[in-house]
Formats: structure tokens, sequence, C-alpha cells
């Protein structure tokens, strides 16, 4: 049975999520990348080609930016959040997902907070706008 709306954008990150970590934990055990950042960035690059676009991997990297610092489970929640954010922005927790953007980027140095930020707004991510009050 498919979920759809909201709860099926969050249903879907969840799922897309813990099939990637599998995949990477069985397919790169010791690379030096995170299996947890890796499951993050695989998961937002298939959202992108469900949608059918392809977006650079530095660029995905960089708009995971807020999500990394965070513990798995926030930030797989934020990361649904997000999505929710950008494809449905009605339905999404907004209160929640800016604590937890504002949480994963304070635990930057200042200096790459304040670059990650100004990259941010150069390429337009929806987190940065949000984080404006847009």
């Amino acid at each position: 049975m498919a979920i759809f709306g909201a709860r099926g954008i969050r249903h879907s990150i969840r799922r897309a999520y813990r099939k990637h970590l599998t995949l990477y934990e069985q397919e790169h055990p010791a690379d030096g990348i995170s299996p947890h950042h890796a499951a993050l960035h695989g998961t937002l690059v298939l959202r992108y080609a469900a949608s059918y676009r392809s977006v650079p991997e530095a660029l995905v990297w960089l708009e995971l930016t807020p999500f990394l610092p965070l513990e798995p489970e926030p930030a797989v929640r934020a990361l649904a959040e997000y999505v929710v954010f950008k494809e449905r922005g009605r339905d999404d927790d907004r209160g929640q997902l800016r604590a937890w953007l504002r949480e994963g980027l304070s635990a930057l140095s200042r200096e790459d907070r304040e670059g990650f930020v100004a990259a941010a707004g150069e390429h337009r991510f929806a987190w940065l706008r949000l984080l404006e009050g847009r």
C-alpha cells in the first residue's frame, strides 16, 4: 500500500536511508566515510533522481552540511522534514526543522559555518531560506 503526502515522503526517506546504510556497510565498510553520512547522501541523491534531477555530488554534500553533525535518528528525521518542506511546503514541521538545522550548523566552527552558509546562499538551498524566515 502506498503512503502519500508528507507522511509518505517521511516514510520514503526513512526507508531509503536504512537501505543505503545497509548497502554501504556491506560494500564499503572501511573506506573512511561514515556509513551514516554516506546513507544521508545516498538518500538525497535518490530523492533527486526520483524527480529526474541530476545534482553534482559536491552540491549534495554541501546541501547536507547541517544534517551531517546530527546523530543518526534526528538527522534522518530532519532530512525527511526538509524534503517535505522542499516538496510540499505546507505539511512540514518548520519549527522542529529549524531547530535541527540550527543544531547541526552550531556544531561547526564559526569559520566553517560562515563559509557553508555563504555557499548555501549562492546555490539557493531551501534550508537557508527557512533559517532566514522566508
